[in-house]
């Protein structure tokens, strides 16, 4: 299609059709694993768009996060930062609240949610979450106004560039809730942000299942735990390249 030089307007369309479909394939796991070829949204990078009056671009059919989706994720992450982390005034009310948190917190729910929105918000890959320290989490500043929050995402792929991090600034909702969650677990600044076993590319993609249910609306959790509904399948890697869309 990319190749057909008197391709038209139709053509043009089928090549996004196509792009559709190999990513529902993946959702399913129809492709083997390419190892250090990387993941199909790697290879699809590699594929030139046809050239249109849209160059510029993404196609519709390119977007594979719906809108619906992506507002769900950004609300749920909210909510859980205004309960989790309200804002509080004195520090008598800061200790009670961290210590009813303590009783009630689910450090493995609270770290899907993170691994979540680091997915949603940076687009790291797995192998980036699992080279993650407790230092590349940064405080950029800090004030009456707000806070501002920076990861420093290790690079996936070997490289001959010194540089070994990139920083990315993440929302304050995010920002928080990691916080809580380094404070919970007693991370330093040199330990793993997350356990190593758990940041391998199916584990990524069960706390994004996890966390898209228990974002979901409740008649849609009810309806998934009584077999009448299955959730849509969204990996990390569409989630990377969700985030190239919004940029």
């Amino acid at each position: 299609l990319v190749a057909k030089v008197d391709r038209n307007h139709s053509d043009n369309s089928n090549f996004y059709y196509t792009l559709y479909v190999l990513r529902k394939l993946e959702r399913g796991d129809f492709f083997r694993s390419t190892g250090d070829k990387g993941d199909l949204e790697d290879l699809l990078l590699e594929v030139p768009r046809p050239r249109n009056a849209n160059w510029g671009r993404y196609q519709n059919l390119d977007l594979v996060i719906p809108d619906e989706v992506s507002l769900m994720i950004e609300n749920g992450i909210q909510l859980w930062a205004s309960k989790l982390c309200p804002k509080l005034e004195t520090k008598e009310a800061k200790v009670k609240h961290l210590e009813k948190v303590k009783k009630i917190a689910k450090i493995d729910v609270l770290r899907d949610c993170i691994i979540t929105g680091i997915v949603y918000y940076v687009g790291a890959r797995p192998v980036q979450i699992g080279k993650m320290a407790g230092g590349d989490y940064v405080v950029d500043t800090m004030n009456e106004h707000g806070m501002r929050y920076s990861l420093l995402v290790p690079y996936a792929k070997k490289s001959k560039l010194t540089i070994d991090r990139v920083r990315i600034a993440v929302p304050e909702e995010l920002g928080k809730l990691i916080t809580l969650y380094k404070y919970l677990e007693q991370i330093g600044d040199e330990a793993p942000l997350f356990p190593t076993k758990l940041a391998s590319r199916s584990m990524v993609d069960k706390s994004i299942k996890n966390m898209l249910l228990k974002f979901s609306p409740k008649e849609i959790q009810e309806a998934v735990q009584n077999e009448g509904y299955k959730l849509p399948v969204y990996t990390a890697s569409l989630f990377r390249h969700n985030v190239g869309h919004s940029m």
